[in-house]
């Protein structure tokens, strides 16, 4: 179990929720595999209304072919066609947005948005001259509202009505149309921790958040763009990279906070999210989606303070990108429909298990999915799977079902084993057309999958790199240029295999980190994490080579950037507690620079040197504020053209930052000048802060040191009552002590690490000594062998 609370949010008291604390609500959802597409993208599928009540509703999905495919769900889930539009025959025509209006389906396709009825029938392209791909796609006719990485452009038909140019990345959109004179209101959720309402093209409200938001959606009753008061609130939910929830309500003159429900423990971020009334409550409850392919029902109305609980939880197994809900099974109650990034798209429906189906499948087909049924054996399945149906007073309409899957997937297997065939005959030079290959050279193959990759940096102080594949993973090898410790993820559910290169074994290269992931054979693993905590301070690159299990072998490369302030998370001062402006609190050290630097350049400055800080950047002036994952410290920054501020309690970050843009500004040959202004406390308030980790590390390492001593005594008198009580309780804490020092043997050596570089950093800021090999030995000895924080402080301070 996990716990929810309610962030303390501009006065929002704190409360925990459990999950599953209400036993009267069980609920039971079954997995229905529908159909397969191409690899989607994001908020590619949506659920069309019915036409008539009682009525089952169609499904739409759109796929990187740049195919439209929409289609029904029979009594047994078999897969009802409606309509499938033509393959473009242009390149980067993949769809890349799909929505509704009423019954109409908007798709955007590559720089194309282009529209069809319920029956396949196109009635309207817009040829767009955007430079952005078409992410994100909201209609309320006549205007249509679009946005890519960073642009929202609103058309009016076909013609541009204005854009407006996001601080940050746009990560989901939502819309209303607030009259019928075209004032359109989109809410954006922003790489920056912001959800913004933008009024045509101009902000009108924005409200700070806890986390990056990741997917927003509006929470209303019945069909948002149908409503009969437009002006009236209207209640959103959205989800963010952390994996909390929260829920705001956006009125024509503000947005509101509703709740913010942020997870005690980590959880995987947060793909998509709907709302839909599931448990048929009379209140709508909210799905999420999250990065490790798992799905969550938070329901409302069975909690007294009205605040979410999980009432299930399930999985997919690799990343859904996009959710909606609908009677697509069943004409009485709501399923989930998703997509996954392979093109899996599936269903969960809120029923109980169909006793007459069960009978209805052989035991030859509920054995083990590996062993492929043949032709012969098809025929008796059917017959078989009649009698059943006969047996339980049917008309066999589902023996009628399994017989046509059974023969369409026997089809399907014998024509990709020719296929198969062919390839091998092909490199093999057996094919007439097919060119010679000498067995001892090699042949070049292009990339043949397609990889799905984001790099973050997490609440916990670790770098988070997920990759996911539309094809069985096979390995994953890491190279990197700067230090790393490879971190094992306990609340991991895979069993992926790593094993890293000992730095020794390779002095000839220039690489601080090899290491190898494997996913285990016996799997079909389609996604990974790799968790790495870095050395703050050293700025560099991590470069993966991603291996699929398909033959001919091919391989991807990635390579991404690392900051050399990599430990420091970006937050919304908004959050930050009433914290003072970096430029005018004389207690934080601060270091002011000067010189003949544009404003562009600064935050070229900012953006190579931490994690989430935006390609662009508008205004006269920018503020950003950072806080250091591993001590908690923040850093502010504040810049403009010809100046640039920087503050902190950490000396270190400070000093890394100066240094680096000096580099940069001598590369460029720009004149900086910089003053730097020593907080009367900052040495004090950093060591501190690093308390906590450098007693329990020291703890740690003097309690692994003595404990086989110890129980080598307690071996041998068997009775140690007569033992200090400090030693009795490493005893009785063995198996925890030797966990801990197994999961992260170098934990010590960073934390003095980061202590040495503190030491280095201070004669930047203070008259002092330099560190020198004498004095960092001592430091040594005395977090090793009588740590306290007093000692280390005067250490420091003489």
């Amino acid at each position: 179990q996990f716990l929810y609370f309610i962030a303390p949010v501009h006065g929002f008291p704190t409360m925990s929720i459990e999950k599953e604390t209400v036993s009267q609500l069980q609920l039971r959802f079954k997995r229905n595999d529908i159909t397969t597409v191409a690899t989607t993208h994001r908020n590619t599928l949506r659920v069309l209304p019915s036409s008539k009540a009682k009525s089952r509703q169609k499904v739409a999905v759109g796929d990187v072919s740049g195919v439209v495919t929409c289609f029904g769900v029979g009594k047994h889930h078999e897969l009802k066609p409606e309509f499938a539009t033509t393959k473009p025959n242009e390149r980067d025509s993949e769809v890349t947005s799909l929505t509704l209006f009423r019954d109409q389906i908007f798709a955007g396709v590559g720089r194309r948005i282009s529209a069809f009825t319920k029956k396949g029938k196109p009635f309207y392209i817009n040829e767009t001259s955007l430079s952005e791909k078409l992410l994100h796609l909201e209609v309320n006719t006549p205007y249509q509202t679009v946005a890519g990485d960073f642009v929202l452009t609103v058309f009016r038909e076909t013609a541009d009505a204005g854009f407006y140019m996001s601080p940050d990345k746009i990560n989901g959109m939502i819309s209303v149309a607030r009259d019928n004179e075209g004032r359109v209101e989109a809410f954006i959720a922003g790489q920056d921790r912001t959800v913004r309402c933008i009024r045509q093209t101009t902000m009108a409200h924005q409200m700070g958040c806890e986390a990056p938001v990741t997917a927003i959606a509006w929470n209303c009753k019945g069909d948002v763009k149908a409503l009969e008061n437009p002006m009236a609130a209207l209640d959103l939910v959205y989800g963010t990279l952390s994996g909390s929830i929260g829920g705001l309500r956006a009125a024509p003159d503000g947005v509101t906070r509703r709740f913010s429900a942020i997870p005690q423990s980590r959880l995987a971020g947060i793909t998509t999210i709907r709302t839909a009334d599931l448990t048929q409550d009379g209140v709508n409850d909210v799905v999420v989606t999250r990065e490790d392919g798992a799905i969550e029902l938070h329901s409302f109305e069975m909690n007294p303070d009205g605040t979410p609980v999980t009432t299930w939880t399930g999985a997919v197994g690799e990343v859904v990108t996009s959710l909606d809900c609908g009677t697509v099974t069943t004409a009485d109650r709501h399923d989930l429909v998703v997509s996954t990034f392979s093109g899996k798209v599936l269903t969960f429906s809120v029923t109980e298990e169909d006793q007459n189906t069960k009978a209805a499948i052989p035991s030859m087909l509920q054995g083990n999915a590996g062993d492929l049924p043949t032709l012969e054996g098809t025929a008796a399945a059917a017959k078989q799977a009649m009698q059943a149906g006969r047996n339980n007073g049917e008309d066999a309409p589902i023996a009628e079902v399994l017989k046509v899957k059974i023969q369409s997937t026997l089809e399907e297997i014998a024509q990709l084993k020719k296929d198969v065939v062919k390839k091998k005959n092909e490199y093999a030079g057996q094919e007439p057309n097919a060119k010679k290959v000498s067995s001892d050279k090699l042949r070049a193959v292009a990339a043949t999958f397609s990889m799905r990759d984001r790099i973050y940096l997490d609440d916990s102080g670790t770098i988070v790199l997920s990759l996911e594949l539309d094809t069985v993973l096979d390995t994953v090898n890491v190279t990197a240029n700067v230090a790393f410790e490879v971190v094992e993820d306990a609340q991991s559910s895979d069993e992926t295999r790593v094993s890293q290169t000992p730095l020794e074994w390779c002095k000839s290269s220039k690489s601080k980190l090899i290491a190898t992931y494997r996913a285990p054979q016996e799997t079909s693993q389609k996604n990974m994490t790799l968790r790495l905590r870095p050395t703050e301070g050293f700025s560099g690159q991590i470069t993966v080579y991603v291996t699929p299990r398909t033959t001919p072998k091919s391989v991807l490369k990635r390579t991404f950037d690392i900051p050399a302030l990599s430990l420091h998370q970006r937050f919304s001062e908004d959050l930050g507690n009433g914290q003072p402006d970096p430029s005018v609190d004389p207690a934080l050290s601060t270091v002011v620079m000067t010189g003949s630097f544009s404003m562009k350049d600064a935050h070229a400055w900012m953006f190579r040197s931490f994690f989430d800080v935006p390609v662009n950047v508008g205004g006269e002036e920018a503020r950003l504020a950072f806080r250091n994952t591993f001590s908690g410290v923040p850093l502010y920054v504040r810049y403009r053209r010809g100046e640039l501020v920087m503050a902190s309690h950490n000396l270190s970050a400070l000093a890394t930052l100066r240094d680096y843009i000096t580099r940069e500004a001598a590369a460029r040959k720009v004149n900086l000048q910089f003053e730097t202004r020593p907080g009367p406390q900052s040495l004090e308030r950093m060591l501190e802060s690093l308390d906590v980790f450098v007693a329990h590390e020291a703890k740690l390492a003097r309690s692994v040191k003595i404990l086989d001593a110890l129980k080598e005594i307690e071996a041998q008198e068997g009775d140690v009552s007569f033992m200090a009580p400090e030693y009795r309780e490493v005893l009785g804490s063995a198996d925890a002590i030797q966990k801990a020092h197994a999961s992260q043997p170098q934990r010590l050596q960073y934390v003095i690490g980061v202590l040495e570089r503190l030491y280095a950093d201070r004669s930047t800021f203070r008259d002092c000594a330099p560190a020198t090999p004498a004095r960092l030995q001592e430091l040594n000895q005395i977090v090793t062998q009588n740590y306290s924080l007093p000692t280390l402080v005067r250490f420091f301070t003489n």
